[in-house]
C-alpha cells in the first residue's frame, strides 16, 4: 500500500508575503498517521527581483522554508550536516535546516515518524524515536506505534527584504516593496470526516525568534493578508493560474515522479 489515494494537495498563493524581514509565516497542518509510512513533499518558490550588477548576494530578497514536528527538523534542497567521524551521525554544531541562500524554490521531503506508546511495569507513556524509560518505570511491556494525527509545522521566514530605490543621478528615493511566495503541501493531510475535504492548516505570523501566539483565533495577521491567504486556499487547484503557484506545483509533481 503506497498511500498514493491518501495524498492530499494544499496549495496557497500569498500574494502579500512579507514587507520586513525578520517575520515567520507559520502552517501548522494536521498529519494523517494511520499508514506505516508518512511523508510530506513541501515547496516554497518566490519571484525574486533583479539584482544589482556586481551584487555580493545572488538574491535580492532571501525567503527560507523550515519543516519540523515534535521530534525532527527537515532537510532542505537536500543540504545536510556533514557526519561526525567520532560518532558517524550528523554534526550538531551546524544550524537545521541549513539556510539556502541561493535558489528561489526551496523543497523537502519531510519524514513524519510516529509516536510510540510505551507500557511499562509502572504504567505507559508517550515517547518520541523509542522507549527510554525503564529506569524510571520499569521494565518494558510492550510497545505500539501511536496513531493518533500529528502536527507538522510549515515556516516561510523573510531572511531578507529589501526596499525598492530609485536615483535620477542626484536624488535616490526608496519604497517598501513586499515580496509575495507560493507554498505547496501535498501529502496524507487530515481531512474532515463529514465530507473528505482537506483540513486548512491554523496560520500564525510573529517575528523570527518568538512564540507564536496562544491563542492562534487573535494572530496578528492583517486582515487584508488573511483574505487573500483565504481565497486562494478556496480557489480549486485547476483555477489556479499564478506563475508563482504553477511553479511550485511543476517542482512538487517532479517530486512526487521521482518517488512514486
Amino acid at each position: 500500500d503506497s498511500g498514493l489515494e491518501a495524498r492530499r494537495l494544499w496549495v496557497v498563493d500569498e500574494t502579500i508575503g512579507f514587507e520586513n524581514a525578520g517575520h515567520v509565516h507559520e502552517y501548522e497542518f494536521l498529519v494523517d498517521m494511520s499508514m506505516e509510512r508518512v511523508d510530506l513533499a513541501i515547496t516554497l518558490t518566490w519571484t525574486d527581483p533583479a539584482s544589482s550588477p556586481g551584487s555580493d548576494s545572488v538574491l535580492v530578497n532571501d525567503l527560507d522554508l523550515a519543516a519540523s514536528d515534535e521530534g525532527s527538523v527537515g532537510w532542505v534542497n537536500g543540504r545536510v550536516c556533514p557526519i561526525d567521524p567520532f560518532t558517524e551521525t550528523f554534526a550538531d554544531d551546524c544550524p537545521k535546516p541549513i539556510p539556502d541562500d541561493v535558489n528561489t524554490v526551496e523543497k523537502t521531503d519531510f519524514w513524519v515518524q510516529h509516536k510510540l506508546i510505551c507500557t511499562y511495569g509502572k504504567g505507559s507513556r508517550i515517547e518520541y524515536g523509542g522507549c527510554f524509560r525503564e529506569l524510571e518505570l520499569g521494565a518494558l511491556r510492550s510497545s505500539v506505534k501511536d496513531r493518533t494525527p500529528a502536527v507538522v509545522k510549515v515556516k516561510v521566514i523573510a531572511k531578507r527584504v529589501t526596499d525598492y530605490c530609485a536615483s535620477d543621478g542626484f536624488y535616490s528615493t526608496c519604497s517598501k516593496r513586499r515580496q509575495p511566495y507560493a507554498l505547496v503541501v501535498s501529502g496524507p493531510l487530515l481531512a474532515r470526516e463529514s465530507d473528505g475535504s482537506l483540513l486548512p492548516p491554523v496560520f500564525s505570523s510573529y517575528p523570527e525568534g518568538s512564540a507564536p501566539p496562544k491563542d492562534l483565533d487573535s494572530a496578528p495577521i492583517p486582515p487584508a493578508q488573511a483574505a487573500a491567504r483565504d481565497s486562494a486556499a478556496a480557489r480549486p487547484l485547476e483555477s489556479c493560474g499564478w506563475m508563482l503557484a504553477s511553479a511550485a506545483l511543476f517542482c512538487a509533481s517532479m517530486g512526487l515522479l521521482q518517488r512514486w
